[in-house]
């Protein structure tokens, strides 16, 4: 099958991929940041619902509902758009996650991922370059001038939606007897029936019925998210009723943990599963992240079937304070959890900020990271310059930004022409004029201390500096620049080309501008961006490592075998790997590194390293890098 004919799968988005309507939700947001009372969209949204209550076709309620954006500026609301999204998402429970991950295994499995609504381009375009979506098949509210005139071009409502997805087939060759679709509502039955594989989402009685005669598949019961207030803002962890009596036989029931309570190597995988809830909950509860940014970090960054907010949620939190407390484990993460705000969304998006134009980019560096980045935004069409330390080094660079081209399966000849727009400096003055600068060196602070000054003097006001540090604290390295508002962490992972993840680290003094430059390019650039504060580790260095290094400390102490802990691990934890396969890949001289760390950046006794670990360390036991594997090492005798 060539790549045009790709299978595709359809997903209606409200109610089905997400939890809410999209329009009224986004309605709500528009009149609010017009300055309008909230009365306007009571009455509004009341008026759109008592018509079609009414039974007016929702054809008609639908062109109703674009005529109250007549006038309006299309690239105004589009801001709003994106800062609405960004807002629910912040919000958690946004995505239904069952559908969430039957998208993300259609992409991993290559098909075209395509999604089809009514609503329009401002409240789907960030929800597609979210989920990584090839295509978006929606409305489209007529423009004029720029404006909107408050008419449509095109409705896609109830048999619209076969009719577009049956163009979309046409058009890329795909056989809609291989296609899948994605729907919630009796008006989605079209698009289910163009394509041979349906699956209905939620209790729809229509779709039930035609479902179980046509032996579709069907996830039932899946509720929407309850609105969240600016009193209470929702979270992603519901709070659950408190276990009776028996915490950890809940916890077993619950939980993938093999074996049962009753025997000791259940209980070494309970404690190192609910350290490792402990420690995602009190990133949401001290408001260093969103529950939704956190998920979505670990499952892009370790490859996990789900995050651990979306495991505690299914678990609950009560449920998990109890059986902490029963295994003498620390437990007050979970307490708070119930009565803590989510983390604030980044000031751009809830003030609707827009971004800066990037186009000319400047990277600083020659190594595997650099080169990596530089290809990505050559691959996005930006110009790089890219800053070397010499003629020679700048030479290899330039042959690794071709290799790295090559990597993401580019066709030869078009890496070559791409190349060609990566100029190779040796000064920061050439960096003068960029609008992004990506500092890209070794984690050595002092070297990076002393870039950043030198971009200050180079770059004009305005250019965002970027730091790709992945341990030391970046407001400590914009403390090096005089516009500190100017400086962002960009956590890209490594390999850059391969890896869609993106932790964006704003710190106390990073502009709200700079923030919505840094997500709004991250989604450009295909990357998911997830946003933390300034805090060591980030997101999944402060969940991964110290899960690696508990592992470590359980065996070192005689509390589990390998076998058992990185059964507990994935069975657990949701992890694809056990924490000694992983220690294994990345090496146990960096596990340490980073573990040290994180003692010093985070404190608390429960970061200490494992003695195993410095131990396997001063043994020469690095793992596959140094062609001594660690699980080959504690393997019994």
């Amino acid at each position: 099958m060539n790549d045009q004919a790709r299978r595709t799968a359809f997903f209606d988005v409200d109610e089905t991929l997400i939890t809410v309507k999209s329009m009224f939700r986004f309605l709500r947001f528009h009149l609010r940041a017009q300055g309008a009372p909230d009365s306007a969209y009571e009455e509004a949204a009341g008026n759109l619902r008592r018509r079609a209550a009414e039974g007016v076709p929702r054809e008609v309620t639908n062109r109703e509902y674009y005529g109250l954006y007549a006038g309006c500026s299309v690239e105004e609301v589009a801001r709003e758009g994106r800062a609405w999204f960004a807002q629910e998402l912040a919000a958690g429970g946004l995505f239904h996650p069952p559908v969430l991950d039957a998208l993300r295994e259609h992409r991993s499995a290559g098909d075209r991922t395509v999604l089809v609504s009514g609503s329009f381009p401002a409240c789907l375009d960030p929800v597609a370059a979210h989920v990584g979506a090839d295509a978006v098949l929606c409305s489209r509210p007529e423009i004029k001038d720029g404006r909107y005139t408050g008419e449509l071009t095109v409705a896609v409502i109830g048999e619209a939606k076969a009719v577009a997805a049956e163009a979309d087939m046409r058009d890329t060759g795909a056989d809609p007897a291989d296609c899948h679709a994605y729907g919630d509502h009796a008006s989605d039955l079209p698009l289910l029936t163009a394509v041979g594989h349906a699956h209905v989402i939620g209790d729809d009685p229509v779709l039930a019925e035609r479902g179980a005669d046509s032996g579709w598949h069907r996830l039932k019961g899946i509720a929407g998210r309850t609105p969240a207030t600016a009193a209470a803002p929702a979270i992603t962890v519901a709070a659950s009723a408190a276990p009776a009596g028996d915490p950890l036989g809940e916890l077993a029931r619950l939980s993938g943990l093999p074996g049962t309570p009753e025997q000791p190597e259940w209980r070494t995988g309970a404690e190192l599963l609910l350290r490792y809830l402990g420690r995602a909950a009190a990133m949401v509860a001290d408001g260093y992240a969103a529950p939704e940014d956190i998920d979505t970090a670990m499952r892009l960054g370790c490859g996990m079937r789900g995050g651990p907010l979306e495991l505690l949620d299914s678990i609950g939190p009560h449920t998990a304070q109890a059986a902490a407390e029963a295994l003498g484990l620390p437990a007050g993460a979970f307490a708070r959890l119930g009565r803590a705000p989510v983390a604030a969304a980044p000031a751009s998006h809830a003030a609707g900020i827009g971004p800066r134009t990037v186009r000319d980019v400047g990277v600083v560096g020659s190594g595997t990271m650099a080169t990596g980045i530089a290809a990505v935004f050559l691959a996005s069409g930006h110009p790089v310059r890219l800053l070397a330390r010499s003629e020679q080094r700048a030479e290899a660079a330039r042959l690794a930004v071709h290799r790295a081209l090559l990597s993401t399966r580019m066709p030869r000849d078009e890496a070559d022409r791409v190349l060609e727009g990566c100029v190779t400096v040796l000064s920061a003055d050439a960096l003068a004029g960029c609008d992004l600068v990506v500092e890209a060196i070794a984690e050595d602070l002092d070297a990076k201390l002393d870039v950043l000054t030198r971009l200050d003097r180079a770059c004009g006001p305005g250019t965002v500096l970027a730091t790709t540090t992945s341990s030391l604290p970046v407001a400590r390295l914009a403390s090096a620049v005089s516009r500190p508002a100017d400086v962002i962490g960009l956590h890209f992972f490594n390999p850059a080309p391969a890896m869609t993840l993106v932790e964006v680290v704003r710190t106390d003094t990073t502009a709200a501008e700079v923030i919505a430059t840094a997500d709004a390019l991250c989604r450009a650039l295909g990357r998911t961006p997830v946003h933390c504060t300034d805090r060591a580790g980030f997101i999944v260095n402060a969940l991964l490592f110290p899960l690696l290094n508990d592992a470590a400390r359980v065996v070192g102490e005689g509390r589990g075998t390998v076998e058992e802990v990185d059964a507990a691990v994935t069975g657990g934890c949701g992890f694809p790997h056990g924490p000694f396969r992983l220690l294994d890949v990345v090496g146990t001289d960096v596990a340490l590194a980073v573990q040290q760390g994180l003692r010093r950046g985070l404190g608390g006794s429960e970061l200490d390293v494992a003695p195993l670990l410095e131990e396997l360390v001063r043994d020469g036991v690095l793992g596959m890098k140094a062609r001594r594997s660690v699980r080959q090492h504690l393997r019994p005798a």
